[in-house]
C-alpha cells in the first residue's frame, strides 16, 4: 500500500466454524480469524467517487482532486520517490561510481573503488523492469534524501497525471535513502523498482511478452545468477539498520 490506497471489509465468505469440542482456542492461527476482503476501487481512474464507504479513499495516494476525501498524500513523502515509468522493459541500473561510490551504502562493492571520470557501471539488465520510480521535488520530498544512483531512459511509458494517463517520456530512475525525521530515526531505502529482487536471487519471473504456451509459469533460474553489487548494497543498508544476518 504505497501507490494505491486500499481498505479491508468483512468478507462474504462464510466465517470459520467455532472451535470443536475440546479444541483449545489459544493457538488458533490467522486462518481461523474471520475472513476479510481487501478493497480497492481504483478511484483515480474515474471522474467521480466510486467507493461507497463514507470518508474512504481507494485511489492513488497522490490524487489530490476534490473526489478524494483524504486529500493528496504522494508516496514519495514516505519512500523518497514515486511511481513514474510503466516501462515493460529490461533496462539496467546505471551507477556513476565517481559520483556516488563514496556513499557508505556502496562499501565493499566495485562501485566504491571507482573514481571521477570512470565510465558508469552498468548493473544487471532487467533491474529496471515494468514499473519504476523517480525522485520528484513536489513539496513532499523527504528532507535529507540521499541519492545512490540515477539512470535516465528514453521512450518509456510515463505517468502524466494522478494514475490514469500515460505517454512516451524520458524518465530518470533514482535509488534513494533517507532517515525519517519523525522522531524514529528509521532508515528508509527505496530501490524504486519492482524487480530489485532480480539482483538478489537467480530465480524470478521473466519480463517478456506473453508466450504461446499460456500455461508457462514464466519462472526460471537466471543463468547470470544475482548481482554482487546489488546483494552487497542490500546487506550494507540492512546492516546500517541493525539487521545483521547470521549467514550470507
Amino acid at each position: 500500500e504505497a501507490y494505491w490506497a486500499v481498505r479491508f471489509e468483512p468478507s462474504r465468505i462464510a466465517p470459520p466454524p467455532p472451535p470443536a469440542e475440546g479444541e483449545e482456542e489459544e493457538g488458533r492461527d490467522a486462518a481461523h480469524d474471520p475472513p476479510r476482503t481487501m478493497v480497492c476501487y481504483k478511484e483515480t481512474q474515474s471522474v467521480v467517487k466510486l467507493d461507497p464507504e463514507p470518508g474512504a479513499w481507494t485511489g492513488t495516494f497522490r490524487d489530490d482532486r476534490d473526489i478524494n476525501p483524504k486529500g493528496g498524500m504522494p508516496e514519495n513523502g514516505l519512500t523518497g520517490h514515486m511511481f513514474a515509468a510503466n516501462a515493460q522493459r529490461m533496462d539496467a541500473l546505471v551507477v556513476d561510481g565517481g559520483r556516488y561510490g563514496r556513499h557508505r551504502a556502496w562499501r565493499g562493492t566495485q562501485v566504491s573503488s571507482m573514481s571521477p571520470g570512470d565510465p558508469p557501471l552498468v548493473l544487471y539488465p532487467g533491474l529496471l523492469g515494468h514499473e519504476w520510480d523517480e525522485d520528484v521535488d513536489n513539496g513532499w520530498r523527504p528532507a535529507g534524501l540521499q541519492t545512490l544512483a540515477t539512470t535516465t531512459v528514453d521512450n518509456v511509458q510515463g505517468i502524466m497525471d494522478w494514475g490514469s494517463t500515460f505517454d512516451s517520456v524520458t524518465a530518470t530512475h533514482s535509488l534513494v535513502l533517507h532517515r525519517r525525521g519523525n522522531g524514529t530515526g528509521a532508515f528508509v531505502f527505496g530501490s524504486g523498482t519492482v524487480q530489485w529482487a532480480w539482483g538478489l536471487d537467480s530465480h524470478h519471473d521473466v519480463n517478456d511478452p506473453q508466450r504461446a504456451n499460456k500455461y508457462n509459469i514464466r519462472v526460471a533460474a537466471d543463468p547470470r545468477g544475482g548481482c554482487p553489487e546489488v546483494k552487497q548494497l542490500t546487506v550494507n543498508i540492512l546492516g546500517d539498520m541493525g539487521v545483521v544476518p547470521a549467514t550470507l
